[in-house]
């Protein structure tokens, strides 16, 4: 059964890996370095390397800045901050790989950075780079080989990605460059060569690495919203941080996102929804509704359980991911019965031409329940979200039209439901999820390892056995009530222990109590709670 899922895979694909999306913060000077991009200089020899990486900050004053890690004779990086006095025109000239002149364009200030170094140095570089040339020689070399010699140029940038968090630096003084000697062999030029000298520390390698601001990429990429009199995503770039605009900037740069109206129409969607306090991930094409800001600790832990290293998990997120008309919504009710429930079918939004998935969780369920009963709850609630997707997209039915082997019953009862002709729709759903078993016990497990606990694999498996799943016949057939049937009338404290063992494990997760069953075969049992309950507010436990 699960084979057939991860056709999922193989016929939506999904847009690729996630970025590692983050900045590293100057609280002292600051601004932000974006570490995903980086030029690299290096000389012929290996001796002596500089990386430049593209500085931001919330209200620039010059029209380009980069941060400079200029490698010493003692292994230790001097740092410096470089801003160059540049039109907008000669910037958009060395984006587009142009000669400009940087005489007295170029502006210098050292600062006390080995602390930033550790942060950003002290991280995973990928080992696959994406190459391009900056020709040290002379500025119309193509691709950064000198025709005379056919030999690379001295110098080259490469595209690297390095992982980074927040720390604070201290600053040093400022030093005007009045040219750019500093940048060796070819003081005009917007690359340099670089000296074969073991000890560099009076010259130091850099270009000018250019940096698009991440407003400026999303309102490319929306502004036929903005023009169409949409106020709120301006209102939003108001007031997001630099590290929200860069996840939004990121998502739209991905393959065809910002040209992809189903994408476009989901930011906008993710937007409203963030300024009306609700949380978004990008990514995944999942909304967090506002709803949950009620129950934070809460909502880390359905995000925890639902993005859990397990391959049922992944397949839920890569779905989502790979299909921008297709949204997943997480909120809280205070009128429905179960613990949670998702959408029979997902519901179409005009307003932005797409569809809508939704998970609910009842509010007083969430207030009770520990984070295994929660994290189960989502990762169930997830599994009936993908066979609604799946349904939709089509991808239950084989090439001949008819429904793949295993989901026959199922694909049925959704033709009757759709059809307003009588279903049994929860109990298809449920009867399929039966085979799931397994799968959702792996990623609950996973959850579970993540955040400490050590509880048997099996005690997952049971724990998995929640909601109307045990109303399902195969249940009923593999766990009944009652071992002799007549005992429900003649003897109905004669209760079969297995079947009570599962009753109780997920009453007592789902309550936080304790409950206590004396059979009549003499053994009293006995089942607590090994979960925690979210705390109600930060900091959460």
């Amino acid at each position: 059964m699960l084979k057939s899922l991860t056709k999922i895979k193989e016929q939506t694909g999904t847009k690729g890996s996630n970025t590692q999306n983050r900045l590293v913060h100057s609280s002292a000077y600051g601004f932000y370095i974006d570490t995903d991009v980086a030029t690299y200089m290096e000389n012929a020899n290996g001796s002596y390397h500089s990386y430049t990486f593209p500085v931001i900050r919330d209200n620039p004053t010059v029209a380009l800045e980069n941060i400079l890690f200029s490698l010493q004779a003692d292994g230790t990086y001097k740092v410096s901050l470089v801003s160059y006095n540049l039109t907008e025109n000669e910037k958009e000239a060395l984006l587009n790989g142009q000669f400009v002149d940087l005489t007295n364009k170029i502006f210098k200030e050292n600062i006390n950075g080995e602390d930033l170094s550790n942060v950003v140095f002290n991280k995973e570089i990928q080992t696959t780079f994406t190459t391009s040339n900056i020709c040290a020689c002379e500025p119309n070399h193509p691709a950064g080989i000198d025709p005379n010699t056919n030999a690379p140029c001295s110098c080259f940038a490469i595209l690297i990605t390095i992982t980074g968090t927040n720390e604070g630096i201290e600053d040093e003084g400022e030093e005007d460059i009045h040219n750019n000697n500093d940048i060796q062999e070819e003081e005009n030029n917007s690359g340099g060569g670089v000296s074969n000298s073991p000890n560099n520390s009076n010259n130091d390698a850099t270009s000018p690495t250019i940096f698009i601001s991440y407003e400026e990429q999303i309102i490319n990429c929306l502004g036929t919203y903005i023009l169409n009199g949409n106020s709120s995503i301006q209102t939003w770039l108001s007031n997001a941080n630099q590290r929200d605009k860069k996840a939004l900037a990121t998502y739209l740069g991905k393959g065809d996102n910002c040209s992809n109206p189903a994408t476009l129409d989901f930011v906008v969607e993710a937007i409203e929804a963030i300024l009306d306090g609700g949380e978004v991930d990008f990514e995944e094409n999942i909304i967090y509704d506002n709803s949950l800001n009620e129950f934070p600790c809460h909502k880390i832990t359905i995000q925890e359980a639902t993005g859990s290293c397990s391959l049922l998990t992944q397949l839920v997120l890569d779905a989502f991911e790979a299909n921008d008309y297709v949204n997943l919504i997480f909120e809280t009710s205070n009128t429905i019965n179960s613990n949670a429930n998702t959408s029979s079918n997902s519901v179409y939004n005009p307003t932005t031409n797409s569809c809508n998935i939704t998970i609910k969780f009842r509010e007083s369920y969430l207030e009770d329940a520990t984070d295994l009963s929660i994290a189960r709850t989502a990762i169930h609630e997830s599994l009936h979200a993908i066979l609604v997707y799946m349904y939709e997209d089509g991808l239950l039915e084989s090439e001949n039209g008819l429904p793949m082997e295993g989901f026959e019953d199922f694909v049925e009862a959704y033709a009757n439901y759709m059809g307003g002709l009588p279903e049994n729709i929860g109990v298809a759903h449920h009867e399929l999820m039966t085979d799931f078993i397994e799968e959702m016990a792996t990623s609950l497990s996973a959850y579970a390892l993540e955040n400490g606990y050590s509880n048997s694999f099996n005690f997952y498996k049971k724990l998995c056995w929640s909601g109307d799943l045990i109303n399902t016949p195969t249940f009923q057939s593999l766990y009944p009530q009652y071992v002799v049937p007549s005992d429900e009338i003649n003897n109905p404290t004669n209760i079969n222990p297995d079947f009570l063992d599962i009753i109780n494990i997920n009453a007592a997760e789902q309550d936080n109590t304790t409950y206590i069953y004396p059979h009549p075969n003499g053994t009293t049992y006995e089942h607590s709670p090994k979960g925690n309950p979210p705390n109600s507010d930060e900091p959460c436990n």
